[in-house]
């Protein structure tokens, strides 16, 4: 295996973990790191099959532990959607973090609704999008929070030099 190949592995496996710890220990609803991770990983992995297999198979593992349920497909779905985002655009922004947290949102409480949750109508369909809004508030928290961690860390990773450039930093020291 080759060093590039070795170290994606090693990201893989510690997006995957990151996932697992963070969504079995406590945590308020919907501050997870499902969609940063599937940003990034569309980002990140230059294969595009591992990006994609990635935040499912975390989804998978994890929801073994937690429990199945019946809005898994549309989760999923918001998942590949912000996955395949992460492929399409240049790097991980702000904005990028935002349109996750956004397309996870509509589309899960999309199938709220449809899977009758409220009302078949406009005002039902409304009423569904109005009462998930403090879901989105935690969810836009934990995509910034945990899509800063993940790209920190990767930078972290990928400079060797960052940390003793770092300690220069705080130390005032200029050598």
């Amino acid at each position: 295996m080759s060093k590039n190949n070795s170290k994606q592995l090693w990201v893989f496996m510690g997006l995957v973990f990151l996932a697992l710890i963070s969504r079995l220990l406590p945590h308020p609803p919907n501050f997870a790191p499902m969609t940063a991770i599937a940003l990034v990983s569309g980002n990140y992995f230059n294969d595009k099959p591992t990006a994609v297999v990635l935040p499912i198979l975390a989804m998978l593992i994890t929801d073994f532990f937690i429990g199945f349920h019946g809005l898994i497909p549309v989760v999923y779905l918001s998942l590949l959607i912000t996955t395949i985002m992460g492929m399409v655009v240049s790097k991980v922004s702000i904005w990028n973090v935002l349109l996750g947290s956004i397309i996870f949102f509509v589309v899960t409480n999309f199938g709220v609704w449809f899977g009758g949750g409220y009302a078949y109508t406009w005002e039902g369909l409304l009423m569904c999008y109005t009462m998930a809004i403090p879901f989105l508030a935690n969810s836009i928290a934990g995509d910034i929070f945990y899509s800063w961690a993940i790209l920190m860390t990767l930078f972290i990773v990928e400079d060797r030099n960052y940390l003793k450039n770092l300690r220069r930093v705080f130390m005032f020291n200029n050598s």
